[in-house]
């Protein structure tokens, strides 16, 4: 077994074990209220996912980012160069907390901010580095007992081909209406999204089911 695997594997079981105290069933519905009543907007994780590669770019390494939304009627998929996963963004994901550093420039809530994404699937799927999981509702006899939104899954087949250089979210949706609300909050980024954002500096919408390929880059990046 990998140790990424088995990292993985000790957090579910961490996460199992303290799902029966009382604090474990009071997280069940604290997570049900950051990912269902903090963010009003289905679409709101585009924005944390963008932050969140904003924060992966590395100090010496490609000279800018590269994030693309790769979108279908049954999920999206997103990809960006910045650093892989490490032990202390599994661990954020799998809890509640924020990683955000201003001083040190970051902006995205790693450990928060990606909850967002449970208001359009249920089975989000991570693979970065080392690293890859999901989180799945369906794996779970009762999820409205258990954190299974933190529980993390060990994946041994990706649902698709994906790019070991990238770190990767897969995220199917819930339904054909949040796939649409998806793709019409997609359609409204422009080039306005890079003034808060330094390192990435290119932006691809990729709508498989028009055919559409829409590049967008700051005129900062020279090319």
């Amino acid at each position: 077994m990998s140790d990424a695997r088995a990292y993985i594997n000790e957090i579910r079981l961490d996460i199992e074990e303290s799902s029966r105290t009382r604090l474990g069933k009071d997280s069940v519905n604290m997570l049900n209220t950051v990912s269902e009543s903090i963010f009003s907007r289905s679409a709101h994780f585009i924005l944390e996912l963008l932050q969140n590669a904003e924060d992966a770019g590395p100090k010496n390494g490609p000279p800018y980012g590269e994030i693309e939304f790769a979108i279908s009627e049954a999920r999206i998929r997103i990809t960006h160069n910045g650093m892989p996963f490490t032990t202390a963004n599994v661990d954020a994901i799998c809890g509640v907390r924020s990683t955000k550093k201003p001083e040190q420039g970051t902006l995205g809530f790693l450990g928060i901010g990606f909850k967002s994404v449970f208001k359009v699937t249920d089975s989000p799927q991570v693979h970065s580095g080392d690293f890859h999981f999901k989180f799945d509702r369906s794996a779970h006899g009762d999820p409205s007992s258990v954190p299974w939104q933190i529980m993390p899954l060990a994946v041994d087949v990706p649902s698709e081909a994906v790019d070991p250089a990238l770190t990767t979210f897969i995220l199917p949706f819930r339904s054909s209406e949040l796939s649409e609300q998806t793709r019409a909050e997609l359609k409204k980024l422009d080039v306005h999204v890079f003034l808060f954002l330094r390192w990435l500096k290119r932006l691809r919408i990729s709508d498989e089911v028009s055919g559409e390929n829409t590049p967008r880059w700051t005129p900062k990046s020279g090319n």
